[in-house]
């Protein structure tokens, strides 16, 4: 079955997380700014015009807001990491990009972000089980 590669980009997703090393961060949560790009076989999706076949992107959209909600960080590499590792988790993807945002982190600045890209180690079509689509 054929397979092509399409992207699929979160932008913008606001999600609240206990964040940072200052007294006032470990007993509040802020809002941290969150944008995902994956990539991953659209084919059998596109063809039949059925979810089931697709990543559905408020899955991804959930795990980030989950992470966020059941985390207390104190770097936002760590937040950002831990969401590239459960995306790839998913095993839907064969690549994966995710930034992050503190607004209001550095005065003068809109915010700090942090980014970081993974490819996946074998493509979802080669691993054992994988389903045919």
């Amino acid at each position: 079955m054929e397979s092509r590669v399409g992207t699929i980009r979160i932008e913008a997703l606001r999600v609240e997380a206990i964040l940072g090393l200052l007294d006032h961060e470990r007993r509040r949560r802020q809002a941290i700014v969150v944008g995902i790009e994956v990539d991953c076989d659209t084919a059998a999706c596109a063809r039949t015009d059925d979810l089931a076949l697709a990543l559905d992107y408020r899955e991804l959209a959930g795990l980030a807001t989950d992470l966020a909600r059941a985390g207390r960080f104190r770097l936002l590499e760590t937040y950002v990491e831990r969401l590239a590792d459960a995306i790839l988790a998913t095993g839907r993807v064969t690549r994966v990009e995710v930034r992050a945002t503190k607004p209001g982190a550095i005065a003068g600045a809109a915010g700090a972000t942090v980014a970081v890209g993974r490819q996946a180690a074998t493509p979802p079509s080669a691993r054992a089980g994988a389903p045919d689509r």
